[in-house]
């Protein structure tokens, strides 16, 4: 899903209403694809502000034997990071020291769960970028997209 919350209708949202209209938006989007879905194998990938609706979506009986990837996963957020604590599910978690969201405290919690395979790297930021260094940048998103096709 492609949402648009930087666009000028959503500048008057508090982070709460912003939340809520992700959460909202993907559920919306996800029921009418199972309309029609027949699809026995799951992956749900969520970055940033679509960690929200993951952390909601994971839940429901549909997405059980789904396999997950948190790309930068908001763990500053008490759902994202029950979810992704709690989660039966095999799941792959990649975050950088540098990102606004991380957390040394939750990240170490993320640890505890031994379904989930968790990727810290230093120096990242949340935009899966070293700043000032673009072929850095470029060759950690060759690593994340080689776990990703292991996973």
């Amino acid at each position: 899903m492609d949402y648009r919350y930087v666009d000028k209708e959503y500048d008057d949202f508090t982070n709460e209403e912003l939340d809520q209209a992700v959460k909202v938006d993907a559920a919306a989007v996800l029921d009418k694809f199972f309309l029609d879905a027949q699809c026995d194998e799951y992956y749900i990938v969520g970055k940033s502000l679509g960690t929200i609706a993951m952390s909601l979506e994971v839940k429901k009986r549909r997405f059980e034997q789904a396999k997950l990837i948190w790309l930068t996963p908001l763990i500053d957020q008490p759902g994202v990071l029950d979810a992704m604590i709690d989660s039966p599910h095999r799941a792959l978690c990649f975050i950088g020291d540098q990102d606004r969201y991380y957390s040394e405290e939750n990240y170490r919690k993320l640890e505890a769960n031994p379904n989930l395979a968790s990727k810290l790297y230093p120096g990242l930021n949340h935009s899966l970028e070293y700043g000032d260094r673009p072929v850095d940048s470029i060759g950690m998103l060759q690593d994340i997209i080689a776990d990703i096709d292991k996973f």
